[in-house]
């Protein structure tokens, strides 16, 4: 009645069965929250990675941190970290902890246009794309579960190989590191690369 006075339309109501509970103002709101709560627990729960490249004959170890877009697809992020070749131990496991957890989420669909647009690529030393993929040896580091507590290190001998060098460690993105669990880390990558280089295990 106070609808037809005021001008305004009726909305169809909410058929209702035997014994369901009609859904007030708090619980449509109730239910709004949650469903809110999930879509954020499902986009922020992030299973982290980074990518390191090594080149000894370039002296040069690049940690490249990485982003989620709204596609699904992972990509570097512009600002990678660079570092003379051989570096101590403690100090790589100390970066890799903290660049991989500047992992995140980006919400909007990025593209790479040209393979000399590839962050690592522009802060090597390299003049071509070829010399980069076969100068540096790929160790990619990533979380196996949203829980982030055991990374997996994989090295790629070369550019597209069928074999990959797999290793995995606990390690937990969310706590604090010790400096033996930074010096494990750090020589985790140097037994991945070693045997990427030598095709031999220890």
């Amino acid at each position: 009645m106070l609808n037809k006075l005021l001008g305004r339309k009726n909305k169809p109501e909410r058929m209702y069965f035997p014994g369901q509970k009609r859904e007030t103002v708090f619980t449509k709101l109730f239910r709004k929250v949650k469903a809110l709560a999930e879509s954020f627990s499902r986009r922020y729960k992030l299973t982290k990675s980074v990518h390191i490249y090594i080149s000894g004959q370039k002296e040069q170890l690049i940690i490249a941190p990485q982003y989620v877009d709204k596609s699904g697809l992972i990509i570097e992020q512009e600002e990678c970290f660079v570092y003379e070749y051989p570096v101590n131990s403690t100090k790589l496991g100390e970066e890799l902890f903290r660049c991989i957890n500047l992992f995140y989420y980006k919400d909007e669909n990025i593209r790479i246009e040209k393979d000399s647009d590839w962050p690592a690529f522009k802060h090597s030393k390299c003049k071509t794309m070829k010399a980069f993929m076969n100068e540096y040896i790929l160790i990619s580091v990533s979380s196996t579960n949203d829980g982030n507590i055991i990374l997996k290190m994989e090295g790629h001998p070369y550019k597209d190989s069928l074999l990959t060098i797999n290793s995995t460690i606990s390690c937990y993105l969310g706590g604090t590191l010790s400096k033996k669990r930074a010096d494990e880390l750090g020589n985790r990558i140097f037994l991945v690369y070693e045997a990427c280089l030598s095709k031999q295990f220890s």
